[in-house]
């Protein structure tokens, strides 16, 4: 793959992301927040460098040089410190310790099951196309 079908690919799967994460967010905001604001200006600009952060994961984990836990490992990581960055971080919540550790588990137990579900799902397709 060329440096232009890459940066090609990066983009576009950045915008998929970018409509995915806004348009969830503005459907939260409606039913939890009727009357209000839903995002802030700076809030909404910083979905693009989480779109973008979210579209290097996925195309990482395309990335057949690197082994598979490894391309799994950086997934998330990637996939949480850019959410943490991104989305969390700027949004002014104050927590306590306990609710901060309660929050990265539960990212972390709602990544791995979809993580997992999706993978499943991959094996499945993958062994009914050769049979």
């Amino acid at each position: 793959m060329n440096a232009l079908q890459f940066l090609k690919k990066w983009l576009c799967g950045a915008c998929v992301w970018f409509t995915a994460v806004s348009l969830t967010m503005l459907l939260i905001g409606i039913i939890f927040l009727p009357g209000m604001d839903y995002i802030a200006s700076l809030s909404y600009l910083l979905f693009f460098p989480f779109a973008l952060c979210m579209s290097a994961a996925g195309m990482l984990t395309e990335a057949q040089k690197l082994a598979k836990g490894l391309r799994s490992l950086l997934h998330y990581l990637i996939t949480l410190v850019s959410f943490v960055l991104f989305l969390y971080l700027p949004s002014g919540v104050t927590a306590t310790l306990p609710f901060l550790l309660f929050f990265f588990l539960l990212l972390s137990m709602i990544y791995w099951i979809v993580f997992g579900v999706l993978h499943m799902l991959r094996i499945r397709r993958g062994s009914t196309k050769h049979s």
